[in-house]
């Protein structure tokens, strides 16, 4: 039985909910580890760029000057943010993987999906250092709360559970320290 993929890409089928993953399963999997990789990196070169933009004298960089300047909040929340969001990917995909054995992850999938949107947002803000960022980053708290009280149910059993709730709390931290 073939049906139309919809839009997200995921394929509902009832060989998928007996447990049966197609091999899509697998290489979507796949391709959301790889791509969360990638966005990290990319986003954090573009980041590094626009901090160094400008800087007439680059001799003078180097490990002196990085540990003599704190890095500002913006960036703080920054960091944490692609921290987090890869962590959300790998969560999606470690409970796409799982579900047909344990239906509690679909609850933490949805709930992971809907903080990397948040999460995306609030990233992009924190490295153009919006004068928008801390009311967008205080009104993302409720679902960075939400995604961590999820994640906390499952993380006796799932590592990566465990890494994103805590990476959760952090990013709330570099919020706070916003002001």
């Amino acid at each position: 039985m073939h049906q139309k993929i919809p839009a997200n890409g995921f394929v509902w089928s009832e060989s998928f909910i007996r447990g049966k993953l197609r091999p899509m399963a697998m290489q979507r999997r796949e391709l959301l580890i790889g791509a969360g990789a990638a966005i990290a990196t990319a986003t954090a070169g573009q980041a590094l760029a626009a901090q160094n933009q400008g800087h007439g004298d680059h001799g003078k960089h180097g490990k002196q000057d990085a540990q003599a300047t704190p890095p500002t909040p913006a960036r703080v929340v920054f960091d944490n943010s692609v921290a987090l969001g890869v962590l959300g990917e790998m969560c999606i995909a470690f409970c796409f993987e799982h579900i047909p054995k344990d239906t509690a992850l679909l609850e933490c999938a949805i709930t992971a999906k809907e903080m990397i949107a948040v999460n995306a947002a609030v990233g992009e803000l924190a490295v153009m250092d919006s004068p928008r960022l801390g009311g967008v980053a205080r009104a993302a708290l409720a679902v960075y709360d939400n995604c961590e009280e999820v994640c906390r149910k499952h993380e006796a059993h799932h590592e990566i559970c465990r890494q994103c709730a805590d990476q959760c709390t952090a990013i709330k931290t570099a919020i706070a320290a916003l002001t």
